[in-house]
């Protein structure tokens, strides 16, 4: 699965232009769902110097190496649709900005989860399984 995650408000606590500390529970659930083999993208609005911070809090906690892009589609979508979009595609978004703010790790984790059976279970239905 394809997974945008926000920085501001996810990753850190929302400061922005500053930097937040560490939200509890990211380096772990960051790992797991690369893990898990999650295609994972870096959803921000930094930029230059701001976005730069960014990437030096997921470097040094070890989890920059998990993102696969940063502000970009995954080169499998854009071949998939043949097109490059503004909006980054993904199967689901991790923002405090939704509906409700950010819900927290643990419950992220649980509904990626509950996403990924419902999409397992609807591929096996197209495929008559």
């Amino acid at each position: 699965m394809y997974i945008a995650i926000d920085f501001d408000g996810v990753i850190v606590e929302a400061k922005y232009p500053e930097m937040g500390d560490l939200i509890p529970g990211t380096v772990e659930a960051i790992k797991k769902l690369h893990d898990d083999g999650h295609h994972l993208i870096l959803w921000t609005c930094r930029e230059d110097k701001c976005l730069q911070e960014a990437l030096d809090v997921l470097l040094i906690n070890d989890i920059l190496s998990c993102f696969d892009t940063i502000n970009e589609n995954h080169p499998d979508l854009t071949a998939l649709y043949q097109h490059e979009s503004r909006k980054v595609g993904a199967d689901c978004y991790v923002d405090d900005r939704n509906v409700g703010g950010f819900l927290g790790w643990e419950r992220t984790l649980e509904l990626v989860e509950e996403l990924e059976r419902a999409r397992q279970r609807s591929m096996q239905e197209m495929l008559g399984e």
